[in-house]
Order: C-alpha cells, then sequence, then structure tokens
C-alpha cells in the first residue's frame, strides 16, 4: 500500500518537475515533434495575417509572403495555387462588378437613361454576387494548404 504511494507521488513530483512544463527545451533534442511544431506549424489569423513560431507576419500581396512558407512541400503548393485561382478571379468579378455599377451612375446622371442605368446596375450586382462564393473558396483552400503544410511538416522524418 505505501508502496503505491510512494510510487505514485515521484511520479507525481516528477512531472510537475519536468522541465518541458516550464519551456525550458535545451535538455531536449531540437528536432522533435514539440520543437517543429513551435518552429514550422502555421497558422491562419485572420483576413491579412498568419502566424509561425508565435509571430504575426503580414500575408503579403496576393499572400506572397505564405507561399514561401507552403511551396515546402508539393501537395500544399499545389492547394495554395488553387486558392490564387479562387482569389484572381473574385477580385475580377469585384472589379467588375464596381466598374458596371460606376458607370450606371454616370449613364444616370448624364443621360437619364433609365433603362440603360438599370441594367448596368443590375449586371453589377450580379458580378459583385457572383465573386462571393470564390472569395469563400479562397479562403477554405488558404486553409487547406497551411493545414496540409502542417500535417507534411510534422510527418517528416526526425533527424537524430
Amino acid at each position: 500500500m505505501h508502496t503505491k504511494l510512494f510510487l505514485s507521488a515521484i511520479v507525481a513530483i516528477s512531472f510537475f518537475l519536468s522541465p518541458a512544463l516550464y519551456g525550458q527545451s535545451d535538455m531536449f533534442p531540437s528536432d522533435t515533434i514539440a520543437a517543429r511544431y513551435d518552429k514550422e506549424v502555421l497558422s491562419y489569423s485572420g483576413t491579412w495575417f498568419f502566424k509561425k513560431a508565435g509571430e504575426k507576419v503580414n500575408l503579403g500581396f496576393f499572400a506572397e509572403n505564405l507561399r514561401k512558407e507552403v511551396n515546402d512541400f508539393e501537395a500544399s503548393k499545389i492547394i495554395f495555387e488553387d486558392a490564387l485561382k479562387s482569389r484572381r478571379t473574385s477580385l475580377v468579378l469585384n472589379l467588375t462588378g464596381l466598374g458596371l455599377l460606376a458607370a450606371g451612375a454616370v449613364v444616370q446622371s448624364q443621360d437619364g437613361s433609365r433603362d440603360l442605368s438599370t441594367g448596368l446596375y443590375i449586371a453589377g450586382i450580379v458580378g459583385l454576387s457572383a465573386s462571393i462564393p470564390f472569395s469563400f473558396k479562397y479562403n477554405e483552400r488558404l486553409h487547406e494548404s497551411i493545414e496540409m503544410h502542417n500535417k507534411l511538416t510534422l510527418l517528416q522524418p526526425l533527424r537524430k
């Protein structure tokens, strides 16, 4: 009875005094899964940022900063490129829709042609609406490329 209690106390004390709990990782090899996770795993942090090694990094124009990270693996690179295609399509549809709305406002103010301006307004709204699914796909595929990068990073064999 006392032996079990004594062993339990030793295990509990060693668990609570473990250097890993207090972030003192110099006692452990630098290439463990935990160390790799801390250094290499990415997370999407809102619309304009991602995190690596706990630091917030700007995505960059068309996510070029994130591209540098996910290009390490072919699978995450392919998913990322698909995300960028959706982003470009969304951007083109958005700009086209806004241009048509602006053209409708100009025609209405200059000509007063109600039929033409109404048609331009409707076409602009359709263009803006058509961009929404591509924006969602971009966001989804971006998450998937980060997730694939993280999986492949953690599944690499550890160096000894």
